[in-house]
């Protein structure tokens, strides 16, 4: 009976393993297909601002709502995940309208983000594969900026269909295994009183809203390929972030972030800063999905509403507003890392 139930953990474990990489890997195209087909095929920069405003309200806006009815209908979970990469690769391809090209595109991103990651996050047994799994799409997002490529972006639409149907064919095969059909969460939800509750939900989603504001507030740099920088030192923090215990990751996250912040007009600084931020998303994802046990699409959902709030509302500016939000912004960030620091060592005490 051991052996056998050995034998169920350790399948149990490649299939995680593969579904998370192919997760990583269509996480990396659901950014840079949109970043790419939109800055090649935009005919003008009226049109492109357009494009962008619009496509990020249907990829975050609309996340909280479809999140709710992948919750509601867990078990049709598998088709939310094709029909989002169908819509991707397809809407990369509709490049002679780019309006239509962006409703596949903004559709299909909401609804990979919520779907994938409620499958990967109800799971994962740590933190670790909640960065591996979000990490990629930044990455995307930078390539997809710096190398305006029709040639590298035809590449990875191919790459991207023949991904599409090994992950069919794999989700086909081992769905119908009984070690795959366990609906058993691998983490448990946080046990904290009605008002503490309230507290963590509302400094979670505000801690979303002031990184991502935070982002939008730090000085212009004049450096060539600073948005790949950025892109590569995010994506390098945000798989990291899960490798450290979750007391360990807020304080090096408060540290950085104190002293970036005093030379954050330097690059250096910025990607020591942008380090310091990114590290906090697995812990952030692992919180998440502890506040809202089952409802991990929809907490996700209601992040990437935190982050849309974030970006749009800092695009026009002056530099000294900037730099008094910014500072205003830090320290409450501050403040708020210091409130989850307390309560990590709290529930040690209490153990």
């Amino acid at each position: 009976m051991e052996i056998i139930r050995l034998k169920e953990r350790v399948k149990s474990n490649r299939n995680f393993i593969i579904k998370l990489t192919f997760a990583g890997f269509f996480h990396f195209l659901a950014d840079f297909l949109p970043v790419s087909t939109f800055y090649l095929f935009a005919e003008s920069f009226t049109d492109f601002s357009l494009i962008i405003l619009f496509y990020n309200l249907l990829a975050f806006a609309t996340q909280p709502f479809i999140g709710l009815i992948i919750d509601k209908f867990e078990k049709t979970e598998k088709y939310f995940c094709l029909s989002s990469i169908v819509l991707l690769l397809f809407g990369s391809l509709i490049t002679f309208n780019i309006y239509i090209s962006l409703i596949f595109l903004g559709i299909g991103n909401a609804i990979f983000h919520v779907a994938f990651s409620k499958d990967v996050v109800k799971k994962a047994k740590s933190s670790f594969p909640l960065g591996a799994f979000i990490s990629p799409g930044v990455l995307g997002l930078g390539i997809g900026f710096a190398f305006l490529n029709g040639v590298l972006r035809l590449a990875f639409i191919i790459l991207g269909f023949i991904a599409f149907f090994l992950y069919l064919g794999f989700i086909n095969r081992y769905q119908i295994e009984k070690v795959e059909r366990k609906e058993e969460r691998s983490y448990k939800p946080f046990s904290f009183s009605t008002i503490l509750y309230i507290v963590f939900v509302i400094l979670t989603i505000i801690s979303v809203f002031f990184r991502s504001s935070l982002g939008k507030l730090t000085p212009p740099i004049d450096v060539i390929n600073l948005f790949l920088y950025v892109s590569i030192v995010a994506f390098v923090g945000k798989f990291v972030g899960g490798l450290f215990p979750k007391k360990v990751c807020l304080i090096i996250s408060l540290i950085l972030s104190i002293v970036s912040s005093i030379f954050i007009d330097s690059l250096i600084g910025l990607l020591i800063f942008t380090f310091s931020i990114n590290i906090l998303m697995p812990l952030t994802l692992d919180y998440l999905r502890k506040l809202f046990y089952k409802y991990e699409a929809t907490s996700l959902g209601l992040s990437a509403f935190a982050l849309l709030i974030g970006t749009l509302l800092f695009n026009s500016v002056s530099e000294e507003i900037r730099r008094i939000l910014f500072i205003v912004f830090l320290i409450l960030h501050l403040i708020i890392l210091l409130f989850f620091l307390w309560n990590e060592f709290y529930k040690k005490q209490e153990k």
